[in-house]
């Protein structure tokens, strides 16, 4: 049985979410990665941008203390920061967000 479409494409966004992140929490210079073929998923880098914005308001939400201790909190919230930290650069750089 094949996924529909529309989870298809809300994974696929997830997953460019994903490395964008693990690529962000490495690289300080907020540069913006962008492939041609995500153009499909977010229509052009403004929509990535958008996307970007909105999963790092998400991890906003996240309450440590409501997860259970079994699944290593204290690797999950270093994981989150440098996520939010990479993010940051990102929308930083792009004018999505406003100068501390």
């Amino acid at each position: 049985m094949s996924m529909p479409t529309s989870t298809i494409v809300k994974a696929q966004r997830v997953r460019i979410i994903r490395e964008i992140e693990s690529a962000a929490a490495h690289d300080l210079t907020g540069r913006l990665p962008w492939r041609p073929s995500w153009a499909v998923y977010f229509g052009d880098r403004a929509g990535l941008l958008d996307a970007l914005a909105t999963r790092r308001q998400c991890l906003a939400f996240i309450r440590v203390e409501d997860l259970p201790p079994s699944i290593g909190t204290a690797a999950l919230v270093r994981r989150i920061r440098k996520s939010d930290a990479g993010l940051e650069r990102i929308l930083r750089r792009y004018g999505q967000l406003e100068a501390a």
